[in-house]
Order: C-alpha cells, then structure tokens, then sequence
C-alpha cells in the first residue's frame, strides 16, 4: 500500500518534521544546561561567565601562543630584549623597569584576590598560580599584552606614549612608571579575568550547536537548512 504522508500514526512528513524539531528542542536544552552549569563568578566585576577551559590547560596555552608571537617577532626583525644571556645597558635597563612594574602589579593582583574571596566572591584566585613572565618586543608598533597565565610583552612603541611621547624611545619614558603601569595593568586584568577562556567556551558552545543542528537537518531542503542555520546563528551571536 502506498505510504501516507501527514497521517495520524506520525509517520511521513509530518512526524520527521516533528522528530527533527524535537532533536533540535533536545539539543537546545542540552545547550542551555551545559551553558549555566558551566558559569563561574569573575573576579572584579563580579559577573558571570562562561568558562569550560581548566586553568592548567589555560595556563599551557597561554605559554605556547607567548613563545609563537615573539618567535614570530625575531622573525621579523623585531628583537626580544634579554630574551638571551647578553642583557646590558638600554636594554637591560628597559627589561629591568618593566619587570619591576610588572612585579609590583602582580603583587597588587594576588592581594586583590585574596581580598575578594575574604568578602564573599565566588572564583579560585589566580594570580598566585601564574607563571609570571616579561619580555619587551624592540618594535614601534604600539602594544602591550597579557595572555593566559601570566605572560606579558611590552613593545618599545608604547614606551614612548607613555611616556613623554617624543618620538624615540628612552630611559626617561619610564621616569613615570604609572602610565606604563596602567596599560600593563588593563592586560593583566584580561587574563585575571579568563577572557581568552571565555571566548575559547563561547565558540566550543557555538560549535556543538551547529552540529546539533546539522545532524537535527539531515536532508532538508537548502532553504530550510539555511533558515534554521540563520536563526541559530542570531541566537549565538546574541548570548
């Protein structure tokens, strides 16, 4: 007997399109449980996040991509100060300064934390389990950064901004630390934050949805497929 489509056993049509839509109802939920049970508490701010990278983990990566970008930096000519055993003069001066903010920072990080966790926060301080490092970068490209674990690069270009912004880069740039102090600052709150850990969670929960929504698609039509992807990918984008 030929099949009936729409008919009342939920069969045909009507019960695939029903089944689908159930699957990817399932996945959403699955979704929803694995994003809130997964939020942690961010120090400072005191909002939730998502974070589903292991702070070891975060930690190895953090070290890899540091010794990526300033391989990548020697590569291109631009010299990573006392990166080697000769570590004199300008240079030994400049690394000394930055390291000696950087030090001061990390102190003032550790404190905070062990003050936030005495009046309540809910998080595992960080800043004593980093593996503090500090490099300068010899290039005019203004930048500084602070990547997951505690790894810090100062390049010269940002010297000058902070300091007396005069077109070169000196000794006298650092006669007030405080501005160098408040960027480097701003860096490390990135990493103390788990932001890098965050994006990482967002795009693996990201990632899980479209294949929950690809497998819940099978052999729909082009149209319907790029629907569904389209209503997905706005709900991503909004969370």
């Amino acid at each position: 007997m030929p099949q009936q489509y729409g008919g009342r056993s939920g069969g045909g049509l009507g019960g695939l399109l029903r089944s689908r839509l159930g699957l990817l109802l399932i996945a959403a939920v699955g979704l929803f449980i694995y994003w809130q049970m997964n939020q942690k508490q961010v120090p400072f701010s005191g909002r939730r996040q998502l974070n589903t990278v292991p702070l070891k983990e975060e930690v190895q990566l953090g070290q890899q991509s540091y010794l990526q970008i300033l391989n990548q930096e020697q590569g291109q000519g631009h010299e990573v100060l006392c990166a080697d055993t000769r570590c004199t003069g300008t240079e030994a001066e400049l690394t000394s300064k930055v390291r000696e903010i950087g030090a001061r920072l990390q102190s003032a990080a550790i404190e905070l934390e062990q003050e936030l966790v005495q009046k309540g926060y809910q998080f595992t301080p960080v800043a004593d389990k980093f593996d503090w490092t500090y490099y300068v970068v010899d290039s005019s490209t203004p930048n500084a950064f602070c990547l997951p674990g505690g790894y810090v690069a100062v390049y010269t270009g940002i010297l000058d901004i902070t300091g007396n912004y005069d077109g070169h880069v000196a000794m006298d740039d650092l006669d007030d630390p405080d501005k160098l102090a408040v960027v480097m600052g701003h860096e490390i709150g990135h990493a103390l934050a788990h932001h890098g850990a965050e994006r990482m969670s967002q795009a693996k929960v990201v990632q899980m949805g479209q294949l929950a929504v690809g497998v819940g698609m099978g052999d729909m039509d082009v149209a319907q497929q790029r629907a569904i992807m389209q209503a997905f990918g706005i709900a991503a984008q909004g969370s």
